[in-house]
């Protein structure tokens, strides 16, 4: 995984991008300490997504995908940040609003503090 922590000179607000997660890692959780927004990997909804939306049998996690439901429970455990999703793979149920898939995890996601970054979103730190 690579991640990047962009912060105050002061250390005061501070943003994480981590668009490649393949995992949540303690490196992962020291970067989230503190942060104001935290940008994540929203490639694929579930581990099995691709592979029920295709017939195929690559799982996000062996693509080097951390799938958002995976990733919800850290965030629940992690409350302070906004946290946004970003890159989505057009398999992704999130990048289909509207779709009851997007809509039965809306829930989950706004119970962690998270949402689907929008196209254009200004981030003011």
């Amino acid at each position: 995984m690579v991640g990047y922590r962009f912060s105050e000179a002061d250390g005061r607000a501070g943003a994480v991008y981590a668009p490649g997660l393949a995992a949540w890692t303690p490196a992962l959780d020291r970067a989230v300490a503190g942060a104001d927004v935290v940008i994540l990997d929203g490639t694929f909804a579930t581990d099995d997504e691709l592979a029920e939306r295709t017939g195929g049998a690559r799982t996000s996690r062996g693509m080097g995908h951390l799938a958002v439901a995976d990733s919800l429970p850290h965030l629940a455990r992690r409350p302070g940040p906004r946290y946004l999703y970003t890159h989505l793979n057009n398999t992704n149920p999130l990048a289909h609003r509207g779709s009851p898939e997007a809509a039965a995890l809306a829930p989950a996601l706004a119970a962690a503090g998270a949402a689907v970054a929008e196209d254009g979103t200004l981030l003011d730190l």
